[in-house]
C-alpha cells in the first residue's frame, strides 16, 4: 500500500489495519517515522498503543511530544506556534538522527518539577511513533513518513482531559490548551496534510 493524503475520515480500527499493512511493505532495517497528531483528549495515545500492537513483528518505539514540553521559563508567546512543545529539540534529538539511520537520545520533560529529567534512547531500524500535539508540525513534516490526525469534538476532549487531569486543570484546558491547539491547527494545518484522518469517537472494533 502507498500512503496517500485523503480527506476521508475513518475509524481508529481502520487506520490501525491500514498502518500495519503499510508497514509490511517497508523493507526491514529502514526506520519509519509515524506522527500521530491531534488536539488534547482526541485519543492520540490510545491510538499510538493500538498501532504499536498491530506491528508486533517490528521493533516499535513511542515518543511522546509531551516529553518535549518547554519548561515554563523557556516558553515563547503562544502566538508563535500555538503550543509549548520544543519542536526544535524534538527534531534535533529524535527525528534527525533516526532519519540518518542513527540512534536517537532525548531528555524527558518532567511535568511535576517543570524541568528536564532522565535521558531515553531510541534505536533505528523499526517504527517510531511520535504522538502528541505538534507531532506533525510544519517544521517536522518533511521528515515524517506517515501522518495521522485524530480529532473529537471540543466538549468530548475537555471531558476526557478533566477525567485525566482533574477538575483543578479546567482553567488550563479552557483558557490555554484548547485555544492554543485551535491556533496551531489554524496556522499549521496538520489535519489537512495528514495521510489518515481519524474520528476519535469511533470504537476500535468499528469495521469502517
Amino acid at each position: 500500500m502507498t500512503a496517500t493524503r485523503s480527506g476521508l475520515v475513518i475509524s481508529p480500527a481502520a487506520v490501525v489495519r491500514a498502518v500495519a499493512e503499510w508497514m509490511r511493505t517497508r523493507p526491514r532495517g529502514e526506520t519509519a517515522i509515524i506522527a500521530i497528531d491531534g488536539p488534547g483528549g482526541a485519543g492520540k495515545s490510545t491510538l499510538a498503543r493500538a498501532v504499536a500492537r498491530a506491528m508486533a513483528d517490528r521493533e516499535v518505539a513511542i515518543v511522546h511530544a509531551d516529553d518535549f514540553y518547554l519548561p515554563s521559563r523557556d516558553r515563547p508567546p503562544v502566538e508563535r506556534h500555538g503550543i509549548d512543545v520544543d519542536l526544535a529539540r524534538l527534531r534535533e534529538q529524535v527525528i534527525d538522527p533516526l532519519s540518518a539511520g542513527r540512534a536517537a537520545r532525548y531528555q524527558r520533560y518532567d511535568w511535576p518539577s517543570d524541568a528536564l529529567a532522565e535521558w531515553h534512547d531510541v534505536i533505528p531500524g523499526g517504527a517510531v511513533i511520535i504522538e502528541g500535539v505538534g507531532a506533525a508540525a510544519r517544521t517536522l513534516r518533511d521528515a515524517l513518513d506517515l501522518i495521522i490526525w485524530v480529532d473529537a469534538p471540543p466538549a468530548v476532549r475537555l471531558r476526557r482531559g478533566l477525567a485525566r487531569d482533574g477538575e483543578r486543570a479546567r482553567e488550563l484546558w479552557e483558557r490555554k490548551w484548547l485555544p492554543a491547539e485551535e491556533q496551531y491547527v489554524a496556522t499549521q494545518q496538520p489535519d489537512v496534510t495528514a495521510h489518515f484522518r481519524v474520528d476519535g469517537l469511533l470504537p476500535y472494533d468499528s469495521p469502517s
